[in-house]
């Protein structure tokens, strides 16, 4: 998957680099606990191109997103 998230959560990892980029997010299924073994495939098979994590007790600042086509972006 391509990994997307908001700039403070972006920002916590690496050197602080950020990148602006536009995708088609398509069908998305929420979730609130990562899912580490996903594929495109599986994805697929569930009916779905994205997953958008959101931690309620972080908010709207920490959102991610997983898109799973290249295409996509």
């Amino acid at each position: 998957a391509i990994y997307f998230a908001h700039a403070k959560k972006a920002t916590e990892y690496g050197k602080n680099i950020l990148v602006l980029a536009d995708c088609i997010i398509g069908r998305v299924q929420e979730k609130d606990v990562s899912e580490l073994k996903l594929t495109p495939e599986i994805m697929r098979q569930r009916g779905y191109d994205t997953i958008h994590y959101f931690n309620r007790n972080e908010g709207a600042i920490n959102q991610e997103w997983a898109i799973y086509e290249p295409s996509q972006c």
